[in-house]
């Protein structure tokens, strides 16, 4: 069967509307499925093997497309709470980033100083 997607290139990804060709890439294993995800309404079913999978291995990057591109009142509770986990966790990471960057830079400056005397 000829398909008018190409899973390397992520082609056409976003018109996928047949539920069984979804699940054998799933069963494949393919990287690009997040994009298809994106373009398939998602149903309570996918919503479940969503969350059965869980947010690391195969379904992180379904599950990362769904939260970036799904709008937040139509998410599940439990995909909401992966929202609000996932947003809290990217600031408090972007904080830390950045303290860590300014006490690196506060440092190398106060060395600086005192090898010069």
């Amino acid at each position: 069967m000829v398909s008018e997607w190409d899973w390397e290139s992520g082609t056409g990804l976003l018109g996928i509307d047949d539920p069984a060709e979804w699940d054998a890439a799933w069963e494949r294993g393919e990287s690009r499925l997040g994009t298809a995800v994106v373009g398939r309404e998602l149903t309570p079913e996918l919503y479940a093997a969503l969350r059965v999978e869980g947010p690391k291995g195969l379904a992180e990057d379904a599950i990362n497309d769904a939260l970036s591109f799904v709008p937040f009142r139509k998410l599940p509770p439990w995909f909401k709470w992966r929202w609000v986990h996932a947003t809290v966790w990217n600031k408090v990471e972007g904080w830390w980033l950045r303290s860590a960057d300014a006490v690196g830079e506060a440092w190398r400056a106060g060395r600086g100083r005192r090898s010069r005397h």
